[in-house]
This record gives structure tokens, sequence and C-alpha cells, in this order.
């Protein structure tokens, strides 16, 4: 992978996405917003059930509206054809419309990310491949 381009729309303060999930042959087109505030993947129990993934342990979620209990679990997930397989997930119960995709996916795979708001994309780059930032050397 040397480049990947997500087209989206930015609406409300928000880049929003869809990507393909699947799970065991299920698969669906999951809307979802990139929150830089969210750690991991966060999917409604819709999507989950639609999917049929599992449950794999129940965990407490803190955000600006309060806790939640939500279940961690594990998704498939397909960015511009290049597959992402057992992705750690948050299924939260209380969650929705709109999910999140939060930074830890980027971060555990050493993916730059940049957003460009006037085409209305957003380019992943694998970190080894992009070039070198000029206002890192001295």
């Amino acid at each position: 992978m040397s480049e990947m381009t997500i087209q989206g729309t930015i609406a409300q303060d928000a880049f929003h996405f869809s990507l393909p999930l699947s799970y065991q042959g299920n698969t669906a087109n999951s809307p979802f917003i990139l929150d830089t505030g969210a750690f991991e993947l966060t999917l409604s129990q819709q999507t989950a059930s639609g999917l049929g993934l599992p449950n794999l342990g129940p965990l407490t979620i803190s955000g600006v509206t309060g806790s939640a209990t939500a279940y961690t679990s594990q998704v498939d997930v397909q960015i511009a054809g290049q597959a992402y397989p057992h992705v750690s997930c948050v299924i939260d119960p209380s969650l929705a419309g709109t999910q999140l995709f939060g930074l830890r996916f980027f971060i555990d795979r050493q993916l730059q990310l940049a957003l460009n708001t006037v085409a209305q994309t957003l380019t992943i780059t694998a970190a080894s491949s992009a070039p070198p930032n000029p206002s890192a050397s001295g």
C-alpha cells in the first residue's frame, strides 16, 4: 500500500465517509465520522448485530455525554480495496446513526492522514512511503 484515498463529505465540522465492514461472510457498507477524540472504531449495536459480531467482553466507555456499558469485538475493514482483518472495535448499544472511526486504527498501523477540506477526501499513506516532513529537520 502506498496511498489510499477515501471520498467523503464535510458536514457539521466533521469528515463523513462510508466503508465496507465484514465478518464471516456478512458485509455492510457503514457510515462513519473520522473522530480524532475517539481511540477505537466504535460501532452501533445495529451494525454489530447485522454482521453477527461476537461479544468479546464488556467494558465501560466514557465520552462527552457520560459513561455507557459497551463490549469489545472484532471486524474486518476495507479501505480503498485494502483489507484489514480482525480490527478491534467497541460496540456501543447507545450509539445511533453515524459510527466513529477513531485514531487508534491509524496509529496502530503507522498510517499518516491528510484531510483535503476542498476536495473532501482523506488520503492515507503508510509511514514508510510518506515523504519526509521538512519541519522535522534541524
